[in-house]
């Protein structure tokens, strides 16, 4: 190559981004670090600030917050949702913890069923005495009078009691099939009266309850409704499967579950102001509750920041990546270098020590290394040099220097007499060497070689009138 030559393409710099692209991920160490660091600082103020959000305020301070605070129609309508769709679930839930029929076994129900007869009265007693007896049993009168008589159910509610019994009449055909065909239906009625327990015991205790019950009510029947006889004419215990009793514990169980997830839906919805609007109108006033109701934004607020924080920290560290990367202005891969020169160019080597690698890996390496030197080795023959000088433009370390080493030895071995020269156009003592042997091969290694660097350095042979052959790349990464 004589002075006349232009040895650049270009004096723009493409850059090659598959290769900006490869070397990012050759550094996913140093991205997964700022990623950590990213999600460390980035969560733990999040977990702070969260921290501080469910701090319980003083009384006033909410009252005065939710009072300066203007919410819309629709969002007054959201909270006023709320604390009826709460009242409700709170309803079902104390309903399901209290209710004896609710906890029962419904593939093995415990029942006592009670047979009466109402006789020895006339056609106008008769209706006001079944009655009388059937609204004892089930609006409540007959539990609370268990209740007051029996020690053991006294813990249950009135109206939990009252449920596990039940009262119907007989029909007229069937009254006539168990007393007798004869009998006037007219001053007679049989009516039934079933109770369920948690389990047998209970069924019979209840039972001898409500007997105990009705038999002490009796005389204030007959005071009101005129004179007859109440008589018990039989009593069965039995244990069944009631499909009935089984439908309506799944019911009241789904529509809780319904309740409390369209209740979390609607609080989740709602502005930190409707949320504390809302604790205050459905007397939310238990710290637990209070924290439960932050917990939701809370948490979500922690994780979000965790992730902002990943993607910063990998966004900080792909900028800072990509600065140093367009700053430092150094030779980055072939591709690059054959766009802005027209130097020749035989190919890159690994420096990595052969050792290091293994299998394919290795033969691959090798095979570079061979497929380089080869083809400088066809243009010194083509071209008739017999001398050249190995001209490394930059600081060669231990393992660049073995690679620069075998590269010597491989061309002596071809009968070309070669040197070895560090910097050699900006080295004085190294300028007879360069003299002598009139013809470089420019060694470059990716990330340390410049392009400032190779522009001196061409300059400077094209100047001194010392031909370049071409060049060649050592990979280091």
């Amino acid at each position: 190559m004589n002075q006349t030559d232009n040895y650049k393409k270009t004096e723009e710099i493409e850059i090659d981004l598959a290769d900006l692209l490869r070397s990012f991920c050759r550094k996913w160490k140093q991205a997964a670090v700022c990623a950590l660091a990213g999600m460390i600082l980035l969560g733990g103020y999040g977990y702070w600030k969260s921290r501080n959000a469910e701090v319980p305020e003083e009384p006033s301070a909410k009252e005065s917050m939710i009072e300066e605070a203007e919410l819309t129609e629709e969002e007054r309508w959201s909270v006023a949702e709320a604390v009826q769709l709460k009242k409700e679930n709170d309803a079902i839930a104390d309903y399901l913890e209290n209710s004896i029929l609710m906890q029962t076994d419904a593939y093995n129900r415990e029942s006592v069923l009670l047979q009466y007869c109402i006789h020895e009265t006339d056609i106008h007693t008769l209706p006001k005495a079944v009655e009388s007896y059937t609204a004892f049993l089930s609006y409540g009168q007959a539990a609370e009078a268990v209740q007051e008589s029996e020690q053991a159910f006294r813990n249950i509610k009135p109206s939990c009691l009252s449920e596990l019994f039940s009262v119907w009449q007989a029909a007229e055909g069937q009254s006539k099939i168990i007393m007798d065909a004869s009998i006037d239906s007219e001053t007679e009625k049989i009516f039934y009266v079933e109770v369920t327990g948690k389990d047998k015991k209970m069924a019979q205790q209840l039972a001898a309850a409500v007997k105990k019950a009705l038999g002490k009510y009796a005389s204030s029947v007959k005071k009101k409704c005129g004179s007859h006889e109440l008589a018990l004419l039989n009593e069965i215990s039995r244990t069944r499967a009631d499909s009935t009793l089984l439908s309506q514990q799944r019911e009241k169980r789904e529509l809780l579950k319904a309740g409390r997830s369209n209740l979390k839906t609607l609080t989740d919805s709602m502005s930190e102001i409707q949320k504390l609007a809302y604790a205050e109108e459905a007397g939310i006033e238990k710290e637990e509750e209070t924290l439960e109701i932050a917990a939701a934004s809370g948490t979500g607020s922690v994780l979000k920041y965790i992730i902002f924080g990943l993607c910063a920290g990998i966004f900080a560290y792909g900028g800072i990546f990509v600065c140093l990367y367009l700053l430092r202005n150094a030779v980055r891969s072939e591709s690059e270098f054959q766009a802005y020169y027209r130097i020749p160019l035989y190919g890159s080597m690994s420096v990595k020590k052969a050792a290091a690698k293994s299998g394919p890996a290795r033969d691959e390496s090798q095979k570079r290394l061979a497929q380089t030197l080869g083809r400088v080795r066809l243009a010194c023959k083509k071209q008739g040099i017999q001398k050249l000088c190995l001209a490394a433009e930059f600081a060669a370390g231990t393992k660049e220097q073995a690679v620069l080493e075998h590269i010597l030895k491989q061309l002596q071995d071809w009968g070309i007499h070669t040197v070895m020269g560090r910097v050699p156009d900006s080295d004085i003592s190294q300028w007879d060497m360069l003299e002598e042997a009139g013809t470089v091969l420019l060694v470059c290694s990716i990330g340390e070689t410049t392009y400032p660097m190779v522009n001196h350095a061409m300059e400077f042979y094209l100047e001194n009138d010392i031909d370049v052959i071409g060049a060649v790349l050592l990979d280091g990464r």
